[in-house]
């Protein structure tokens, strides 16, 4: 009988070993994806005021032609590509003009190339012009106040927007 029983679980651990009822390792795999989506991207990494400084007037009381430089630098992402603009709520019939809190206004200009031109457009561009390689640009500010006569004293000021379309 003891040996039946050894036959009996022999038998049965040979039929177990037979059967691959050990459990076996198995592999599995899927596919995955790395992503990254650079989009087109512009930022405004500084941008100095338009500073005309303090006045002065002749005997007749008219001011002489002034001029100031102001500068805003802005990356945009490699191979965006963008326009600028300077807007006002000042602006009036396409003359820039600056306001006292008497409601007095000073014509003024602001150029790209230069003192005395008035290139910045003064509202959101509809196209792109310039492109960006990952690099600072630097946009100059050339501004410049016409000699005029009858301009009342005060503190006269504007609130720019520089925009960039990309």
């Amino acid at each position: 009988m003891a040996r039946l029983a050894f036959c009996r679980a022999s038998l049965g651990f040979a039929v177990l070993l037979a059967s691959g009822g050990v459990a076996n390792a198995a592999t599995l795999s899927a596919p995955m994806t790395a992503t990254l989506n650079m989009p087109t991207m512009c930022v405004v990494s500084s941008i100095a005021n338009l500073d005309f400084g303090t006045g002065t007037a002749d005997q007749t009381g008219a001011i002489p032609l002034t001029r100031a430089t102001s500068s805003a630098n802005m990356v945009c992402l490699n191979g965006t590509t963008y326009d600028v603009w300077l807007s006002s709520p000042n602006t009036s019939g396409g003359q820039r003009r600056m306001k006292n809190s008497a409601g007095n206004y000073i014509n003024y200009m602001i150029g790209a190339s230069g003192p005395g031109t008035d290139e910045y457009g003064r509202s959101q561009p509809t196209s792109t012009y310039y492109s960006n390689y990952g690099s600072v640009a630097i946009w100059n500010f050339y501004g410049t106040i016409p000699a005029q006569t009858g301009v009342p004293v005060g503190n006269y000021t504007d609130t720019l927007t520089f925009g960039i379309y990309y």
